[in-house]
């Protein structure tokens, strides 16, 4: 009974984590971007007023906001006294990733392709893909929901979750969409 409670408990938490809402905010001073929550951890970077930063979540760890400098394309960490101007961004569809057909593997295979002229990061749950301009990677996974983040400097990232079944092909091309306002 314990170990089928902790496997619900562990699906719960994994559930929730794949679907949350992620944010954009601005910083309010000049502060430092730090490699964890805490003044303890290395500082990454300096980010300047109104900065804008992607937050993964509202929630904070340490009263720190895990958040990824849109300039830079860095993740980090900053204060959550230092982020203003919060507002809700909307999920990216989890049609992004086509389904391509079967395949003859016990995994998922995803082939991503990169059609921009920057470096792209796709993080899957916490594995993350870096990928220079023009460049396709094929990458294998095990059956489940991931959520995922693709970013690139100057761009407000991509987010949402997917479920991804073994045995199944899968192809995205990440580009970047200009509006103007």
């Amino acid at each position: 009974m314990r170990k089928i409670s902790f496997v619900i408990l562990l699906l719960l938490f994994f559930t929730l984590q794949a679907f949350s809402q992620s944010y954009l905010g601005y910083i309010s001073k000049k502060t430092s971007m730090r490699d964890g929550p805490g003044k303890q951890y290395e500082v990454i970077t300096t980010l300047i007023k109104n900065a804008p930063v992607f937050l993964y979540s509202m929630d904070t760890e340490d009263g720190y906001y895990h958040i990824i400098d849109i300039e830079s394309n860095t993740e980090g960490y900053v204060l959550s006294s230092y982020v203003k101007s919060i507002e809700a961004l909307e999920k990216t569809s989890d049609k992004v990733f086509a389904p391509t057909g079967r395949i003859t593997s016990s995994y998922s295979e995803v082939s991503v392709y990169n059609n921009t002229s920057k470096t792209m990061t796709l993080k899957l749950n916490s594995s993350a893909y870096v990928f220079s301009p023009q460049e396709r990677k094929s990458i294998s996974l095990t059956q489940g929901t991931y959520s995922f983040v693709a970013s690139a400097s100057g761009v407000i990232p991509n987010y949402g979750s997917k479920f991804f079944e073994k045995g199944m092909g899968y192809n995205w091309e990440f580009y970047i969409v200009t509006r103007r306002y």
